[in-house]
């Protein structure tokens, strides 16, 4: 279990939920939520680190190579004001519109550079109104 904040994994974490050019430079991305985690993996995503932790999952997560981490250690990772303890490092893929499959009266939203996730939200609704 980790329990350092000082562990470079969780210096690595830290730097990607914050910091746009670490994201880019490394090529990952960090998911923050039970849901989020698993909507990703049923998306085909494929974590390079999967964090948890016990004392605050209200459930067990029913994933293999997990790392446990403390529960100071994932309020220092987490973006969330009450986490759920899993949070999740993922691989960015660099997909092209060519590369969809899409139907031929599909809608498409191309968006670039969204600050904040609410704007994507907003968008979301907006486009399905």
């Amino acid at each position: 279990m980790i329990s350092s904040l000082n562990n470079n994994l969780i210096k690595k974490a830290v730097k990607l939920r914050t910091k746009n050019t670490t994201r880019k430079e490394l090529g990952l991305f960090f998911v923050d939520g039970r849901r989020e985690v698993l909507a990703a993996l049923d998306s085909g995503w494929i974590p390079e680190t999967v964090f948890f932790s016990e004392s605050l999952a209200k459930t067990p997560l029913k994933l293999t190579n997990l790392t446990l981490v403390s529960e100071a250690v994932f309020r220092k990772i987490s973006f969330k004001e009450n986490p759920d303890g899993v949070a999740a490092i993922f691989k960015r893929r660099n997909l092209r519109l060519e590369d969809l499959k899409l139907s031929k009266r599909a809608l498409v939203v191309v968006l670039e550079a969204v600050e904040k996730p609410g704007n994507l939200g907003a968008i979301i609704r907006s486009a399905y109104a």
